[in-house]
């Protein structure tokens, strides 16, 4: 096996998910077609509501999922 020095770590994928749901104005909307990631915004987005008064909402649309911030 072969130590590699300097490599920098991936940032986690639901870092990227949180910044964007954070960044969302009233109206705004994401769209994912991958299934994984509709399951890491739905648990994202649960926490957000619990914690703040921020509010979305979701629909299946074709091709994937979209999520609305409502409040």
């Amino acid at each position: 096996m072969k130590i590699e020095k300097g490599i920098p770590i991936p940032p986690i994928r639901n870092q990227e998910i949180i910044k964007a749901l954070n960044e969302m104005e009233v109206g705004d909307s994401i769209f994912t077609s991958i299934l994984k990631d509709k399951n890491r915004i739905r648990t994202q987005l649960n926490t957000i509501q619990n914690n703040t008064k921020k509010r979305f909402c979701s629909r299946a649309v074709e091709g994937g999922w979209r999520f609305w911030r409502v409040k």
